[in-house]
């Protein structure tokens, strides 16, 4: 019967002891434009920061109502965790920011939000059908979940198979 808290306490020292970034995924952490703005004067650039550093692969586009691009970027030279470009002159009506975070361990984080540019006296633009905001792809589940999962799931197997062992 000892060796089953030992299994438990392996599992969490193992859970524990692992270094915070192999649960971490690049993070939009701030935007220019930031989500859901209404812009009443143009920025003349936009950014979009992460919570980590970006490799290849990483790129950012802005399209209009009708999915054309307006502008597009990929990493920073000077600063790894951002995306920035310059942002042409942008009629009335709402945008797309569309993302893909790809950092050093391979993962691949993607998103979306919408802006709208308000500007006094400016032309409309086109307005995509069914605008919304949010980073898509549906519901994110909290940080390290499956991780938590997969050491639930190598426990209980560890602690199935000791006991039939000793009960054998």
């Amino acid at each position: 019967m000892q060796t089953l808290p030992r299994a438990a306490v392996a599992a969490i020292l193992l859970f524990a002891l692992t270094p915070a970034g192999v649960l971490a995924h690049a993070r939009l952490v701030a935007s220019v434009p930031a989500e859901g703005e209404v812009i009443t004067a143009l920025p003349s650039e936009f950014a979009l920061t992460f919570s980590e550093p970006l490799t290849d692969g990483s790129s950012v586009m802005i399209v209009d109502g009708p999915g054309a691009t307006v502008a597009t970027s990929t990493v920073a030279v000077a600063d790894h965790s951002s995306m920035r470009g310059p942002l042409a002159v942008l009629s009335n009506g709402t945008y797309e920011i569309r993302w893909t975070a790809v950092t050093d361990d391979g993962d691949i984080e993607r998103g979306h939000f919408t802006f709208i540019v308000a500007i006094e006296g400016a032309t409309p633009g086109p307005t995509p059908a069914g605008a919304g905001g949010g980073s898509g792809g549906g519901p994110e589940l909290p940080e390290g979940i499956l991780f938590v999962g997969a050491l639930v799931l190598i426990g209980s197997g560890i602690a199935w198979r000791l006991r039939r062992r000793m009960s054998s």
